[in-house]
């Protein structure tokens, strides 16, 4: 009886194993606490006086942050991202022109439940990020462009329901799943 358990025993553990893997290759990401992607448009505007408008827009896009062989400037919660990965990255990956206007994703993948902030991604990106200097030095607020002395101030604003509304939460924001994060550096503010 006993040595028919064993044969019994080792063809349904087999059938588990197999089982287990093949959910675990089908969905690997089905243990994750988080897994959502917030958008971001960083927007400069500088003066350019061979420019009819006097001003000309550029935008950063932050590719490899928080991945490995990218830019890692803190490992603070490394732990919690997957495979190596910051748990708040961006990739190579291009990122989208929507009517003129610069999108990239920032991914959220992570086994713990957390409220990551902008700051977050900011401080993995090794970049300051505030209403008095985003990026760095060259971009702080009052600063002269070009040679020229004008009022460029940094601005934030939130993307929802077709209108930026203003937001002075900077690096405590909370990403949230399919918002779009506006930072312009401009006379104009976000509009």
């Amino acid at each position: 009886m006993a040595g028919r358990r064993k044969t019994l025993l080792i063809p349904v553990a087999a059938i588990a194993v197999i089982v287990i893997l093949l959910y675990a290759s089908y969905y690997p990401y089905s243990y994750l606490a988080q897994n959502y992607t917030p958008f971001i448009i960083i927007k400069i505007v500088t003066a350019a006086p061979s420019s009819p408008s006097g001003f000309q827009a550029q935008y950063v896009v932050p590719l490899n942050v928080g991945v490995p062989n990218g830019i890692m400037a803190t490992t603070r919660y490394l732990g919690d991202g997957v495979d190596g990965v910051y748990p708040v990255f961006t990739t190579n990956a291009p990122c989208g022109n929507i009517t003129g206007t610069v999108v990239c994703k920032i991914h959220v993948i992570s086994k713990v439940a957390r409220s990551y902030t902008l700051q977050d991604f900011f401080d993995v990106w090794g970049k300051p990020l505030g209403p008095d200097e985003t990026l760095g030095p060259q971009y702080a607020s009052n600063s002269t462009s070009s040679g020229v002395q004008f009022s460029f101030t940094w601005n934030m604003c939130i993307h929802s329901n077709g209108a930026d509304i203003p937001s002075n939460d900077w690096g405590s924001h909370v990403l949230r799943d399919q918002e779009i994060v506006l930072l312009v550096f401009s006379q104009t503010g976000c509009g």
